[in-house]
């Protein structure tokens, strides 16, 4: 009998290390994203802000170092320091968590000098709020609504921040939930995902358009991204891609390194039981 509850501990704790393996996982109205923002301060950085509101932050890692999350009045903080970002050059921070909609707001992400965050450099290019909602046919809609954070401790706003700009806007009905590693530029260029290309857009503090995407069934996930610029012109400096989660849950599928990590538990689950087999053929 303790052999088999052992054992049957054994597999509690494998199965939980399998469902970590594949987290995010079983969590509604998933939504994560990907922006890359260039540092156009005219000043080295090494820590980059995310202010994100209305949005249950869970994870996040970025290209510039380690991310902290912490609660700042009424957002999310994503603060990510450590490597130093030359001005024009750009860092990468991926987010993901549960919103109180079908929505990914950003309110804004601010550069500082160095890695305690505590000499602000200037803001990065501002990217709009994108809402996906599905009432009769899937519709995104994308918002201007990105402010200043003039207090870093109560997360008090101030102006607007610029005319957001929108460039080679697209689409696509995914497959599967893609775990965050997956959200950058190369999903750009994948043409299997089906990508659908939608109008540039121009938006001034408030302004909102919307694409209606039609009717919109199985499978359950919605990517949706595009580059962001500070001026009308042409490039591709910083982008927004965004991964809706439209219907219940979507589970990712397992991590390369989830892979290692489970073939590794059967492989030990294996060898305890062929051991304790083996003694137990010898006891008798």
């Amino acid at each position: 009998m303790f052999r088999q509850i052992n054992s049957f501990g054994l597999v509690a704790i494998t199965i939980g290390v399998l469902m970590s393996c594949s987290v995010p996982a079983l969590a509604a109205k998933q939504t994560s994203f990907a922006e890359r923002y260039e540092n156009n301060t005219g000043e080295p950085a090494k820590c980059l802000k995310k202010y994100v509101g209305k949005y249950t932050v869970n994870k996040a890692i970025s290209d510039i170092g380690p991310c902290t999350i912490t609660e700042v009045g009424d957002y999310f903080v994503i603060t990510c320091a450590g490597s130093q970002v030359e001005n024009g050059d750009t860092a990468r921070v991926t987010a993901f968590g549960t919103p109180a909609s079908s929505k990914a707001e950003v309110l804004c992400a601010k550069w500082y000098s160095d890695a305690t965050c505590s000499t602000f450099e200037g803001y990065a290019t501002p990217v709009p709020n994108v809402t996906a909602t599905t009432e009769s046919n899937l519709t995104v809609t994308v918002e201007h609504a990105a402010k200043e954070v003039v207090n870093d401790v109560t997360g008090e706003t101030g102006d607007d921040l610029p005319t957001i700009h929108g460039r080679d806007v697209q689409y696509a009905v995914a497959g599967r939930f893609r775990h965050m590693g997956e959200l950058n530029e190369s999903l750009f260029a994948d043409m299997s995902i089906g990508w659908e290309v939608l109008e540039d857009f121009d938006l001034v503090a408030g302004a909102s358009t919307s694409y209606d995407l039609g009717e919109f069934d199985d499978p359950a996930v919605l990517l949706f991204r595009f580059y962001t610029e500070d001026s009308p012109t042409p490039g591709q400096s910083g982008y927004e891609l965004l991964q809706f989660c439209m219907k219940g849950a979507c589970i990712p599928a397992v991590t390369e390194w989830g892979l290692v990590i489970i073939a590794l538990l059967v492989l030990a689950a294996g060898t305890i039981v062929i051991r304790r087999r083996r003694a137990m053929a010898a006891q008798a």
